[in-house]
């Protein structure tokens, strides 16, 4: 049954994921690769330790990954700071309804504390969650479990008892992996995501409402 409700964040708070794909692009250019966005889409919702590993041994960077992860993390700030970056239409709305029926809400996320924090002051959702949980420096991210399974252990919760939003293969793989029901939301700033695991598809965040959650352990 519905104990807590988990939320990942960019593409489905925010319509982040471009600032990300720029974020990584601008950093390989810098290291003398040229990529394309359609190439980074496949990457959506991987931590920056795994993705810029992949990198690394697949373009042969000769710099040090912590060196990559840093610069990239303090491109991504410049980044956020610069944009307008707002919140999805109709997530407000949703945590407010799910907070009001009590239930635990979590923010999981591959990005970095750092980007966490400035993503959730920028779009005004900072103070909206009981716990903010981010696997950036975790050593299997999405698609692994790991990420949830953690957060549900920090929330005192079982996974099985965990609804988790998402808009990524990788993110929906995870959390189908740790045992959690999961809604695939359909961000077409995302890319194109194969959200078929999802235990419910929606593309607009209006059309749901806290209520309904429930019955998804139903169906």
């Amino acid at each position: 049954m519905l104990k807590a409700v988990i939320f990942d964040m960019d593409g489905v708070l925010a319509d982040s994921q471009p600032l990300h794909f720029e974020a990584d692009m601008r950093v390989l250019a810098k290291h003398g690769v040229t990529v394309s966005q359609e190439e980074m889409v496949h990457y959506a919702g991987t931590s920056n330790l795994f993705r810029f590993g992949l990198f690394r041994d697949k373009y042969k960077l000769d710099a040090p990954l912590e060196e990559l992860v840093d610069e990239r993390e303090e491109l991504m700030a410049e980044i956020i700071a610069k944009s307008s970056l707002a919140a999805v239409p109709g997530t407000e709305k949703l945590i407010k309804g799910i907070r009001n029926r009590n239930y635990p809400t979590a923010l999981a996320s591959s990005s970095s504390v750092k980007v966490i924090e400035a993503e959730l002051k920028k779009i005004g959702l900072y103070d909206y969650f009981d716990l903010v949980f981010s696997g950036d420096g975790m050593k299997r991210g999405k698609p692994f479990p790991d990420i949830f399974i953690q957060t549900a252990e920090k929330l005192g919760i079982a996974p099985a008892d965990c609804l988790v939003f998402e808009d990524s293969h990788a993110g929906v793989v995870a959390a189908k992996a740790a045992g959690m029901k999961c809604v695939g939301f359909v961000n077409p700033t995302s890319g194109e995501q194969d959200l078929t695991d999802a235990d419910m598809i929606i593309d607009d965040f209006r059309g749901i409402m806290a209520a309904m959650l429930p019955r998804i352990w139903e169906e």
